[in-house]
């Protein structure tokens, strides 16, 4: 055994907890302090002040940690909304590129040349829509973990527009 403070302790561990130490822990807890706060001031591990309070019939408030928890819940699902919706735009931007003038790069005898084609070449457009693909994919996915049958919905009206040939960017009545 070790000494800490002047008292006995195993090693590695603390030092016992006095009878003064365990009222005040007590007492804390029934005016309601959470148990990580009465760990940082009485120096009391916080299993120590769970076991201490669990002895004395002291149950901890946790409808404070729910509402924490559910709030931060919430926000997660927000931003997941925000980055779902910034995926679709990706996924209609690598869409609009197959369409769009399409500059490629010539090199003749060391020299650099540029041409503007119509339309990307071949492997271009293979890039474009595995890029649209992969960004749709996401976003469907976390509207699936998020359990939305609405979302699902606009993410059909914005395949459909796609596929007719529709801007879903600039469609009046845009669910997006």
């Amino acid at each position: 055994m070790a000494a800490v403070n002047g008292i006995d302790t195993p090693p590695g561990g603390r030092a016992p907890i006095d009878d003064a130490t365990r009222e005040r822990i007590v007492q804390l807890a029934q005016e309601g302090m959470s148990r990580n706060a009465i760990a940082r001031e009485t120096g009391a591990g916080t299993s120590t002040v769970s076991r201490i309070c669990k002895a004395a019939g002291v149950t901890f408030d946790r409808t404070q940690t729910a509402k924490a928890t559910t709030a931060h819940q919430m926000d997660l699902k927000a931003e997941r909304e925000r980055l779902a919706k910034r995926l679709l735009a990706e996924a209609t931007a690598a869409l609009d590129q197959l369409h769009a003038p399409h500059v490629v790069v010539g090199w003749y005898q060391g020299m650099a040349s540029e041409h503007t084609l119509d339309r990307p070449a071949s492997g271009d457009v293979k890039n474009y829509m595995l890029a649209a693909a992969v960004a749709l994919d996401k976003h469907i996915a976390i509207h699936q973990l998020d359990g939305s049958d609405r979302d699902a919905a606009v993410v059909d009206q914005w395949l459909e527009w796609v596929f007719r040939g529709i801007d879903p960017m600039n469609a009046t009545g845009s669910p997006i």
